[in-house]
């Protein structure tokens, strides 16, 4: 996708040109008017306001020259009463809302006296005109190639790329981490709840590490696994012991912090669009519940793990 601002009318207000290739022969343009009209605070954060709407060659200075482009169609996207709120996010993001009237428009015919043929050309002054068979000026639906593309799906197109051009997502992960770790010297005490939590299963650990068998076959890897079996119980205890390089507040953070983008990204290749959530802070108990449904193989159902 190819933008530029190619015009100033004031220090709130710039006019930007934006062509984005559909295929190697269709391009959708967009020539936007896009003003800062409000700037609050909300929650302590800031927040921006912006219009945005489509202007035509003729409103713009004499001299502005718009990208030259050789797609065989280009395409106006036309977008009226359109809005754009900026607010901040944790982690140095920003949350990006638009919400505006979306439809195809063709190019205005600027300063020509009389329609040309058709032309590639995306400078001021000339026109495209399009076959009547796949588009009419102020259509919300065009047809490329045989398939029907809407004004909605042109904007989300430029949405997604303006996503991967600033997406930092390693980046939010390490700061994600780094906020974890920060807070741990600030965290208030542990309550006596939550000291005999902690208590109970540091003696669980030392029972099974004291009483538990090794698993066969792993002495000699450096993670020591034992398991425990209750006398009168369907169930067992299970204990991993490893050495990690890292310190115990970088161990902390990763275990603890289960938002990050690579956690959803390992869950979404091996279990697809299945659900996966995270509560936090339950009941004020400063506490987390993960839920994820797990993919098993064909003939298996499903399953929940909490």
């Amino acid at each position: 996708m190819r933008q530029a601002i190619v015009e100033r009318p004031s220090e709130s207000t710039v006019v930007v040109h934006w062509l984005y290739h559909m295929s190697s022969q269709v391009a959708i343009e967009v020539l936007l008017k896009v003003e800062v009209v409000r700037q609050e605070e909300q929650d302590g954060e800031n927040v921006v306001t912006v219009s945005v709407e489509s202007v035509h060659e003729d409103d713009l200075d004499e001299h502005v020259e718009l990208f030259e482009d050789y797609a065989s169609e280009i395409i106006r996207l036309e977008l009226a009463s359109g809005e754009i709120v900026l607010a901040h996010a944790k982690h140095g993001q920003t949350s990006f809302t638009m919400v505006a009237q979306a439809s195809f428009g063709e190019r205005s015919e600027g300063n020509s006296a009389s329609r040309g043929p058709r032309t590639s050309r995306g400078r001021r002054g000339l026109r495209e005109t399009f076959p009547s068979s796949s588009f009419q000026s102020a259509l919300s639906t065009i047809t490329v190639f045989g398939t029907k593309t809407t004004a909605s799906d042109a904007l989300i197109a430029i949405s997604k790329i303006l996503n991967r051009r600033f997406e930092q997502k390693d980046e939010i992960d390490l700061r994600m981490w780094k906020a974890v770790e920060d807070s741990i010297d600030s965290a208030p005490e542990p309550t006596s709840v939550e000291l005999g939590v902690i208590e109970k299963m540091l003696a669980t650990a030392s029972e099974i590490e004291s009483k538990g068998n090794r698993v066969p076959g792993t002495g000699r890897e450096h993670v020591d696994k034992f398991l425990k079996w209750n006398q009168g119980e369907s169930s067992a205890w299970g204990m991993t012991k490893a050495k990690i390089d890292v310190s115990a507040a970088k161990l902390f953070a990763r275990l603890w912090e289960l938002n990050t983008y690579r956690m959803k990204a390992e869950h979404k290749e091996a279990n697809g669009d299945l659900p996966r959530a995270v509560w936090e802070n339950l009941d004020g108990t400063r506490s987390l519940q993960y839920t994820s449904c797990v993919k098993f193989p064909h003939g298996v159902l499903n399953r929940y793990f909490e």
